[in-house]
């Protein structure tokens, strides 16, 4: 009974560890899907911000396209009109047209003042200033573009950002739920079981003191009964002494059968607590 209540208890205890590391595993997987998940995010944000930084080059590159581009048609505008402007006034037009891009509506104002200056019915119409000009337009637009772009990019990496954020407060969250629901269950199997355990160690000693007492009980029963037996057969021996020596002269055939009644009184006796004997043991 010992032996079959420890069996019992060990392979309780093996079924609850057996429940504990299979939840441990599975967590473990969910954690590791959770990684996997983060880490694809952050190569998408590494992605985005290394086009963000190509878009940056770009506009610093096309900045220094459309600085050229205007110093040249500057250049070429001043060249055309036969005389050297004043360095005050050059630094002001350039302020003025890089501070707006639609500034070169400006700059055909100057050239129009420039020329009720000089003779009347000049005007700028050389092939090289138009290219020039489409040039620089074109630049304006491209440099525009790029801001545009650069713009919707930083809002859509900022939005990407607080998204990913937010997804990863919320399955953050719904792990956090999952595991204490799951750590507050496997808390109450162990409590149980550790109670079922209590109980089984409670009916073990009970069972070990119920079985200490019926062997102590199984043990004073067998000495007593070898004392029955043995005063049985002491009684059994004074009785045939009895009668041999005060019944003389009697039928021999009635000597005979109490004798023989006698024996099998003891072999039945004997028989019995043979019998008895196995049956307890």
């Amino acid at each position: 009974m010992n032996c079959k209540n420890k069996t019992n208890c060990e392979k309780e205890l093996e079924k609850a560890l057996f429940t504990s590391i299979q939840s441990v595993s599975k967590m473990i997987g969910y954690y590791n899907n959770l990684k996997a998940q983060y880490d694809n995010l952050l190569a998408e944000l590494v992605s985005l911000t290394s086009q963000i930084f190509t878009i940056r080059r770009q506009i610093r590159h096309a900045n220094k396209l459309e600085s050229l581009l205007f110093c040249l048609l500057s250049r070429v505008l001043f060249l055309d009109m036969g005389t050297a402007l004043e360095e005050p006034t050059f630094c002001i037009i350039c302020c003025l047209y890089r501070g707006n891009p639609w500034s070169i509506q400006i700059m055909v104002n100057v050239h129009t003042l420039q020329d009720t200056i000089l003779k009347k019915g000049y005007r700028f119409g050389s092939i090289r200033e138009l290219e020039l000009k489409e040039a620089l337009w074109n630049s304006i637009r491209t440099n525009s573009e790029l801001s545009s772009e650069y713009k919707n990019l930083q809002v859509v990496c900022s939005k990407f950002k607080l998204d990913t954020l937010k997804f990863q407060i919320i399955r953050k969250d719904i792990s956090l739920a999952e595991f204490i629901a799951k750590y507050a269950t496997k808390l109450e199997e162990i409590k149980l079981l550790q109670n079922e355990i209590k109980l089984l160690k409670n009916k073990l000693r009970l069972s070990q003191k119920d079985s200490l007492k019926k062997g102590s009980e199984i043990e004073s029963f067998k000495s007593k009964i070898v004392e029955l037996v043995l005063k049985i057969s002491k009684l059994e021996h004074l009785k045939s002494e009895y009668i041999s020596e005060f019944i003389i002269g009697g039928d021999d055939e009635k000597n005979t059968q109490s004798k023989e009644q006698s024996s099998i009184t003891k072999s039945d006796y004997i028989f019995a607590v043979s019998k008895f004997n196995k049956n307890l043991s």
